[in-house]
């Protein structure tokens, strides 16, 4: 389960940035790869929360801008709702210490065009720790953000279309945990359209609590993203062993498989938070033709306070439409 996450929100300036990011070119590792560099310019150690940069190798990150005669590139790689964290999901920094990653951009976005493609590294560190000793440092209480992190831009040429690597062949699942995902797919129907209801009423202390103060196009955009999820009908259930995470889908993926991992299997059925109906709830708001929404934060606390300072950001965050939910049970 999520540790409950207070977020506090600090920006840090460009201009006093104390993590720089960079991206050049790599042709020769393939025809849309760039390599990013992050630099600790802070004159202390600090620790990075890996979630959704490339600095997590197990997934792809949409951290990039990418944009084709000026229009932004779909996305084709997965999105993931994480457990934890844990000491392992941070990256160290020294003092002007620094870390690169090469990133095939092609089996994350769409490439398909031959032509030239903008790019640009846009992001938010979720957790950014200025520590020596991280272990001192959990469990993690808090979060804090460092908000803001912008890259140089590039131009890459391709010359031919470019295929994405395609979706993770996941293991078969177990007998067990079929029966578990039979089980949390009949709570996530029964636990959506008790949502459906509670978001048709509108302006309500619920609504507020997980999504701000009310408007009626913030109001539209939840009903219309619940009512979504209700009425879907096309969803396939796939396994996978991933630790530290509960779930993760392909946004893009018409087919609306769901890849359960770890986290999912150890968590309750359904009443309370992070639950297996929860997330499968989570997971589909994710899909582009259902809600298409985004993590921008992560836990309770955190969509709690995110429904305080940005609603807007708040309509669109899945763990937001998961707790909604959840408390509906």
């Amino acid at each position: 389960m999520y540790l409950l996450l207070v977020l506090f929100f600090i920006l840090f300036s460009l201009g006093s940035a104390e993590l720089r990011a960079t991206l050049y070119q790599n042709p020769e590792a393939g025809l849309a790869t760039v390599t990013l560099e992050l630099v600790n310019t802070a004159p202390k150690t600090v620790a990075l929360l890996r979630w959704n940069l490339p600095l997590d190798n197990r997934f792809g990150s949409n951290s990039f801008l990418v944009r084709f005669n000026g229009l932004p590139v779909t996305y084709l790689g997965p999105v993931v709702k994480y457990d934890g964290p844990f000491l392992n999901d941070y990256v160290l920094l020294e003092p002007n210490g620094a870390i690169t990653v090469d990133v095939s951009l092609e089996d994350l976005y769409d490439f398909s065009l031959p032509g030239k493609y903008d790019v640009l590294f846009e992001a938010d560190i979720m957790d950014y720790i200025v520590s020596q000793n991280l272990e001192s440092s959990f469990p993690r209480e808090t979060f804090t953000p460092y908000l803001g992190v912008v890259s140089n831009s590039l131009q890459i040429t391709t010359h031919d279309s470019l295929a994405p690597k395609g979706m993770k062949a996941p293991y078969p699942c177990s007998s067990q945990e079929t029966s578990q995902l039979n089980s949390a797919a009949t709570s996530q129907k029964s636990m959506i359209n008790y949502a459906l209801t509670a978001i048709n009423q509108g302006d309500s202390a619920v609504y507020k609590e997980w999504f701000g103060a009310y408007t009626t196009a913030r109001g539209t955009t939840t009903a219309e993203c619940i009512s979504a999820i209700t009425d879907n009908s096309v969803v396939k259930y796939a396994c996978d062993d991933q630790p530290g995470v509960y779930a993760y889908v392909y946004p893009a993926d018409t087919t609306h498989t769901i890849y359960c991992c770890e986290a999912f299997w150890t968590a309750p059925n359904a009443g309370g938070f992070d639950t297996k109906a929860g997330t499968l709830i989570h997971e589909l708001s994710h899909f582009s033709n259902i809600c298409g929404t985004n993590d921008w934060v992560y836990g309770v606390n955190g969509a709690r306070n995110l429904a305080i300072s940005n609603p807007s950001r708040a309509v669109a965050n899945a763990d937001n439409y998961e707790y909604f939910s959840e408390v509906q049970w």
